[in-house]
């Protein structure tokens, strides 16, 4: 795993996507960004949840927000498809304070899409798969 940069985006299977959750965050965006239309020039994947001071997946979302304000970027959507429901990381490090990052950065509008939370599709799905209801 993490052999060759793009070894978690790849196409051709592998034994250790089952596990991998860099390759599972790659999946899950591909299917938003798909679903939503979005091209693929015009997203980027980053990575949230460091803890303490070792290295994290890269890039990091507070130099990848930091990066696109300073690009001048004139609107940013972001979606969290790796949190099912809204928490610090996402309320307070992203959509605060990436939010004023974003703008000191010299970007433009910024909009973030609300984790699944406790929205009746997902809360279905949940019920599916424990088997509630039966």
């Amino acid at each position: 795993c993490l052999a060759k940069d793009d070894c978690c985006s790849t196409q051709s299977p592998s034994p250790a996507h089952a596990k991998c959750y860099r390759h599972q965050v790659f999946q899950a965006t591909e299917l938003v960004v798909r679903k939503l239309g979005i091209p693929e020039a015009k997203y980027s994947i980053a990575f949230q949840s460091r803890i303490g001071r070792d290295k994290w997946l890269s890039p990091y979302t507070s130099e990848e927000i930091v990066r696109l304000g300073a690009l001048g970027t004139k609107k940013l959507l972001v979606v969290c498809p790796s949190f099912v429901s809204e928490c610090l990381e996402t309320l307070e490090e992203i959509g605060i304070r990436g939010k004023e990052a974003f703008f000191a950065a010299g970007g433009g509008d910024f909009e973030m899409i609300p984790c699944l939370n406790d929205h009746p599709s997902w809360i279905g799905a949940l019920e599916s798969w424990c088997g509630a209801g039966k």
